[in-house]
């Protein structure tokens, strides 16, 4: 079963994730574009964490 979306812990949840707030209302008015998202921070790039991983 789930929780109630009203407990204290859904809150934190909240404030977490509503960072995604403004590209959700983008993408729900049109198709999202490559210029719509975040970058990605330098070490979380694919290119750095291939070649972690192949390491």
């Amino acid at each position: 079963a789930q929780s109630s979306p009203f407990l204290p812990g859904n809150y934190y949840a909240f404030f977490i994730f509503s960072w995604l707030n403004p590209l959700f209302s983008i993408g729900y008015k049109r198709k999202l574009e490559e210029d719509d998202m975040y970058k990605v921070l330098p070490e979380d790039a694919s290119d750095h964490l291939g070649n972690e991983l192949q390491w």
